[in-house]
């Protein structure tokens, strides 16, 4: 099915990449064995709601860390940033619900009230968006939200601010904010990613997966998953597993590796991106 979806070009890519960079796919495979392992382990553990939020939350972010390794492993690596800023949005979210006991009435108090906002649209529109029925029932959820609300106002979620209460400003303004581009069909986005400029202005499409970013992004989404296991560990209190010890060494190890390898490239002047 994914060989369908993907075309030739990403079959070809399935069964390049593994051969090109061993060491990152089995990184990739190591980060999503330790979710299947950490959540078996929850499942073991009482839970009361903030427990149960975070166990949800991880559990999501096992679905987007699964979509975007299988985006990678098929050489789409534009939709695998795309998909990675998804999952730093429950990291996010995750690591202030594992730190912070005030998170969960804020997280539950803006889902009120984006409730709201979205039961006043289908009010507003009812016969472009919705059936009279359907408008009904947004309309009872919209007074369910605003009694919810008490009279008082939800607050914003801000994920900037979030992540700085956890210790991920850098995680944000790095990745999340400079890979945004990824998930714009600007000019400057298309140069970045599927186009090569030649001489006097000539164009050509490159469609290509880049062996730089595929490592980049392999390792990426293993730091998230390890930076996610490790809240949750710590919220419940549990010890680190032998899956979180090696594959905090499996990607230290090809992080340096990659860092030496970016440096020989610059100094050399090659600049290559293999």
């Amino acid at each position: 099915m994914s060989e369908r979806i993907f075309g030739e070009a990403g079959s070809k890519a399935r069964t390049y990449i593994p051969m090109r960079h061993p060491a990152h796919v089995a990184l990739l495979y190591a980060a999503l064995d330790l979710v299947e392992e950490i959540l078996a382990k929850l499942t073991q553990q009482e839970h009361d709601k903030r427990t149960i939020l975070a166990a949800a939350l991880f559990v999501r972010m096992r679905e987007f860390a699964k979509a975007a390794s299988e985006l990678l492993l098929y050489g789409q690596q534009n939709a695998a940033s795309v998909q990675l800023r998804a999952v730093f949005e429950v990291l996010v979210y995750l690591k202030n619900c594992c730190e912070r006991p005030e998170f969960e009435a804020e997280f539950s108090g803006a889902t009120w009230k984006n409730l709201r906002q979205m039961a006043q649209v289908g009010i507003d529109n009812p016969s472009r968006f919705l059936s009279e029925a359907e408008a009904e029932k947004w309309a009872e959820r919209k007074r369910q939200a605003e009694a919810s609300m008490s009279g008082s106002e939800a607050p914003r979620l801000s994920l900037e601010a979030l992540a700085r209460k956890v210790g991920l400003e850098a995680w944000y303004a790095y990745f999340y904010r400079m890979s945004s581009h990824h998930a714009h069909s600007t000019f400057v986005s298309l140069v970045l990613r599927h186009l090569e400029i030649g001489a006097e202005g000539s164009m050509k499409i490159d469609a290509s997966p880049k062996d730089t970013e595929f490592r980049m992004l392999s390792g990426t989404l293993a730091e998230y998953i390890i930076i996610a296991t490790e809240a949750v560990l710590g919220l419940y209190n549990l010890e680190a597993t032998k899956g979180l010890v090696g594959l905090r060494q499996q990607h230290q190890e090809l992080t340096e590796k990659d860092i030496a390898h970016m440096r020989a490239s610059v100094a050399s002047g090659t600049g290559s991106a293999a």
